[in-house]
């Protein structure tokens, strides 16, 4: 019960939960199944951003090792854990960043420092709305949209490596977020501008 009560704040964890099992059971994107899709999750779901939750979805069916919809309070619990995973991977990923900007600057007890107050400022900030509030797919394109800001401001050492990087990280920015691809895509031209 206390599970359910924190997913329902807010509301969103619950359309994405709804949008998570309804992939799972249609078997794709909700928007290439519509007329199943409505039967399963809300209609605004239908054509938000899910790359999140097909993601989410296919692991958890890796996970489950069924396509069978799980008991409600399973797949909840399933829910919650590739939830709290995708915001882990975006504090991961703002850690990363701040210490690949940062660079020959750190020695280990600086980055130890850097690491663990970039750690308090991301659990201790508003970034934790995105887990109690819903927003997971917001969490993944945030995370890989830190990867790309590192990445634009201290580049690898080779251009194609480089290349194959940023365009990775912008595909991976559209798959998981869409709304965040502007930036991204602003962030890979000024590095190519620029090289």
């Amino acid at each position: 019960a206390g599970r359910l009560a924190y997913a329902m704040t807010g509301e969103d964890n619950s359309r994405h939960l709804a949008a998570v099992e309804g992939i799972r059971a249609v078997g794709g994107y909700l928007f290439a199944h519509p007329d199943a899709a409505a039967r399963i999750a809300p209609d605004a779901m239908v054509y938000y951003p899910q790359g999140f939750h097909l993601a989410a979805a296919l692991l958890d069916t890796f996970l489950r090792s069924s396509t069978a919809p799980g008991g409600p309070a399973s797949t909840l619990n399933h829910y919650l854990g590739w939830a709290l995973a995708a915001y882990a991977l975006l504090v991961l990923a703002v850690v990363w960043a701040a210490g690949r900007v940062a660079g020959r600057l750190l020695d280990p007890l600086r980055a130890f420092a850097l690491a663990g107050a970039v750690t308090a400022l991301a659990l201790g900030s508003e970034l934790t709305r995105f887990v109690v509030y819903g927003y997971p797919g917001e969490s993944l394109g945030l995370a890989l949209t830190a990867v790309l800001v590192a990445l634009v401001c201290r580049p690898v050492g080779r251009t194609g490596p480089q290349l194959c990087l940023l365009g990775a990280l912008c595909v991976g920015v559209g798959f998981a977020y869409l709304m965040f691809l502007p930036v991204a895509g602003v962030l890979a031209a000024a590095w190519l501008g620029r090289n």
